[in-house]
């Protein structure tokens, strides 16, 4: 299965131009590429109002590759309508679907959730839809992705709390369950900027952006291919051509 990751497309973050060309150079090559599927890890637009998202997904159209989208913080708290635009035009806040190849599931989450509104009932059903998800996939058969927005941890699993990662409590117990379940990968993005982790078997992702690069490596998306076991990406950069 070959699936390719896009996070935080977040059209008007700086230059809205610049970034609705990288966006648009990134559905092309995602066109010709071998991908079977596109995840994207949230943020969509950086103001999300219906009309903004509309712009956004009459670019997305031009995608020949069916799409998994992921809510983001940006989707959730623009304004007043940014949640309603997103639930109204895009779907659910979590959800789980069967990838191309039926024997992954993929598990989208809703991070802002549990880092700012952890008390909340909307919280409460997300954790025991994630806990039945994860019981169903073992008992069928089923490898797991779980996508979300922002990451579990930045660079150690012990790091302090910061904007760009879980609060500590949370992350203990999600990180438990991707052990107990055997997560094949949990791919995010939010903090803009790119890295790999493998911890208990899970491999963990924040993909390339297409609008601002906070470490400044490249403009892109990631393409996984999951095969026999093992799990290998590469990143396709949109700042340069393609090379042969």
């Amino acid at each position: 299965m070959i699936l390719a990751q896009m996070a935080d497309p977040q059209v008007g973050f700086y230059d809205y131009e610049p970034e609705l060309q990288r966006l648009r150079k990134a559905i092309g090559r995602l066109n010709k590429s071998d991908c079977e599927a596109v995840i994207v890890c949230g943020d969509m637009m950086h103001i999300v109002t219906r009309d903004s998202l509309k712009i956004f997904l009459k670019e997305m159209e031009q995608l020949k590759k069916p799409v998994f989208y992921v809510i983001g913080n940006h989707d959730v708290i623009s304004n007043p309508e940014s949640l309603a635009a997103y639930t109204e035009l895009i779907g659910p806040r979590f959800y789980a679907a069967d990838l191309p190849d039926p024997t992954y599931r993929l598990i989208a989450l809703d991070t802002f959730l549990w880092m700012d509104e952890p008390d909340s009932a909307a919280c409460a059903e997300m954790d025991q839809f994630l806990l039945k998800e994860l019981a169903d996939a073992e008992s069928a058969g089923k490898k797991i992705i779980i996508a979300t927005h922002s990451a579990v941890f930045q660079e150690d699993p012990d790091e302090a709390e910061i904007y760009f990662n879980l609060p500590i409590p949370r992350r203990k117990w999600l990180l438990d369950l991707l052990k107990k379940y055997q997560v094949s990968a949990l791919l995010s993005g939010h903090s803009h900027r790119a890295f790999t982790y493998t911890l208990n078997g899970t491999l963990f992702s924040s993909a390339e952006t297409t609008s601002v690069a906070f470490d400044g490596v490249c403009h892109g998306f990631r393409r996984f291919v999951f095969k026999d076991g093992m799990i290998r990406f590469n990143t396709i950069s949109v700042d340069t051509d393609p090379i042969a």
